[in-house]
This record gives structure tokens, sequence and C-alpha cells, in this order.
């Protein structure tokens, strides 16, 4: 069975590995109520072994959404944050951890890969 093919963007496109993030499903409060979640993803500080599941150390909640043969893992552009920040500006959102006015943690958006010059068009 072939799970993944053609996985690497053409070889024109150069796009890079910025982060890789991992975290475990935990708690969050949302309009008043407690729901699990694996959103919360912080860089991993070491080598992270990749399995056909996902990531090493990482964990989705919501298993018909995410995770399984062809959702192990996210990949996110990079690019997408000024899109984010501009967002949170708009709606009065709080800061996020470690929020500085030009960047967002990696992971912000729950994603495991954080890539750049890659967007969704050139895959």
């Amino acid at each position: 069975m072939i799970i993944a093919q053609n996985i690497l963007p053409p070889p024109e496109i150069q796009g890079r590995l910025r982060h890789i993030c991992i975290g475990n499903a935990q708690p969050l409060v949302t309009a008043g109520r407690a729901v699990l979640s694996g959103i919360v993803k912080r860089p991993a500080q070491s080598a992270v072994a990749v399995n056909l599941l996902g990531l090493a150390g990482d964990e989705q909640a919501d298993l018909s959404a995410h995770g399984g043969l062809y959702k192990a893992v996210y990949a996110y552009p990079s690019e997408h944050y000024a899109f984010w920040r501009a967002q949170r500006r708009a709606h009065g959102a709080p800061s996020a951890a470690n929020e500085s006015e030009d960047e967002l943690p990696p992971g912000f958006v729950g994603e495991n890969l954080v890539i750049e010059g890659v967007l969704e068009r050139d895959v």
C-alpha cells in the first residue's frame, strides 16, 4: 500500500523547515466548558521521531478530524502568521505567550511543522 507519494514540492520550490512542534492533548476551556484539545504545540528541543501516525511526543484529541494515516502531521506556512497577527489585533485578542509585535510563537495554530517558502498553492 502506498500511503504518500509526491510529498516533496517540485525542485524549483525552495522551502525551509523553521520548527518542529509537538504537544500533549489537554483540557482547554472555551465557551464555559472544558474540551480536550491537542492544539497547544511547542517547538521540540531535540530530534523527533516520525512514524506512520505522526510525531513522537505529539497527541491529537479529536481523531475524527486530526491524526491517522492521512492527517498525521500538520504543516503550516509561517507566511500566514502575519494574517493571524492582524486578526488578533483587529479583534482585541490578548497577546499570545512570548508574542512580540512582529512574531507569534511557533506552533501557534497547532501546526507540527512551521515551514517557510512553500505555500499551499505550491504543492
